[in-house]
Formats: structure tokens, sequence, C-alpha cells
């Protein structure tokens, strides 16, 4: 912490743009303007700390960063519009545009998973392990009859009596992540050039127009490389 405190200090005082290269995701989160995410020499995703966290691009970033990390959950869409998996089901966030019975991935953070009534919960989970962290407590165990659903979640306060025992939880459905729709596949560090670029090209789109009769430059081309997660409709 005191480390990262003087790195950034040192960063803001000498105003010059840095790579900084870590595996610790802590690291990047809290000195980073802007991460480049790799796995086995890929990119998976380029964007700030809030992007990466809130808006992971594949499966990969949604479950890489984060502590706890993120709970993935396969489900079916249901016509109603509600996300149902073995063992729960969650409302779907008012911006999804789902079909109904398509197989997705829901992410639930365990920083949004909640105590709840059980006429309000969405899942159920049989608690294993609780990890008192001082301020909050970390919940570690698998949906209530599904042993191989791995599930975690942070609750507030001291909580070792949730131990061995079944807990009812609820998220609100904007806390959701759904991979559903197009998301962007892992990139070379060639593609990521030819995508900036071609990105900055756009931003400039008017002065190229501008000056495309006298100009004669060829503006770089770049074909996006997409996947489709788990949209196998039954």
């Amino acid at each position: 912490g005191h480390m990262r405190a003087e790195l950034a200090e040192l960063h803001e005082r000498l105003a010059k743009t840095t790579v900084y290269v870590t595996h610790d995701q802590v690291e990047a989160m809290t000195l980073a303007s802007r991460i480049v995410i790799f796995d086995k020499g890929l990119i998976q995703q380029v964007g700030t700390p809030e992007e990466v966290f809130n808006r992971p691009e594949n499966l990969f970033v949604a479950g890489f960063i984060g502590t706890p990390t993120m709970n993935l959950l396969p489900a079916t869409v249901r016509e109603n519009g509600d996300l149902r998996g073995e063992g729960f089901v969650l409302q779907a966030p008012a911006t999804a545009r789902l079909k109904s019975n398509a197989q997705v991935v829901v992410g639930v953070r365990p920083q949004a998973l909640r105590i709840a009534e059980c006429d309000a919960a969405g899942m159920t989970m049989q608690v294993a392990m609780v990890e008192y962290l001082g301020t909050e407590s970390v919940l570690v165990g698998h949906l209530d009859g599904h042993p191989n659903t791995r599930l975690s979640a942070v609750v507030p306060g001291h909580r070792t009596d949730l131990m061995h025992t079944t807990v009812p939880l609820a998220a609100e459905p904007s806390a959701l992540t759904v991979s559903y729709t197009h998301l962007r596949a892992p990139e070379t560090p060639e593609q990521l050039v030819c995508r900036l670029l071609l990105e900055k090209t756009k931003q400039q789109q008017p002065i190229v127009t501008q000056h495309r009769e006298t100009s004669t430059e060829t503006p770089p081309t770049y074909t996006p490389h997409y996947s489709i997660i788990s949209q196998r409709p039954t």
C-alpha cells in the first residue's frame, strides 16, 4: 500500500505517460488510468479501471478482475425475462436485450449480493466458510443443492455466525453482467494498434473528408474480431 502511494505521487509529480507491468490487479486498478489485460499473450480488454470492472468484455476479464472473483453462473433466459439457472432465479438488467431460451452466463460480483428475506431471494447459499475482515465478512460456499456451483458473497459486519448455515441472497438487476451480446475476442498487440488507429481516424473523420480529394494517405484498416459467448438457443 505504501509503495503504491509513492508510485502514484511520483507519477503525478512527473506528469509523464508511464507503462507499468504488474501481475497485481490491485496495483493495476489503483495506479492506472487505462489498463491492458493480457492472457497467454493476447489482449483481453483495454479500458479504464471502471470499465474493466463493471463492463468486462469477456469471461476471462469478468473472472480475473475483482476480489473475491465474480460469480459466473450459467442460466437460461425465460420468456418473462428472468434468468434461471440450477438453484437460482434472477431478474435481468433492464438494459439487457435478451432472447427467450438463450443460454447465457450471469456474472454477479460478491459485493452485489445481499442477505434477503426468503420470499425476495433469488438464490440460497450453503455457507462453508466465513472470512471475517474487520468491517465485512466474505461468505464462501455453494448454491444450496448444487455443490459444484461455487459462490461467494461479501456482507457487512462480523458474520461468522452464518458458517454452516443456509443463507437467502438477492442482487439488484443493475448489478448483473450478462455475457450474451457480441463481445470482443482476444487481440494481438498488432490488432490493438490497428483498432486504436482506426478509432483515432474516425475521431478525425471531418478533417479526412475535407481533404479526401488531395490526400494520398490511406487510412489504416482493421477488421474487428468478435465472438458470441454462450448464445446457444435451445
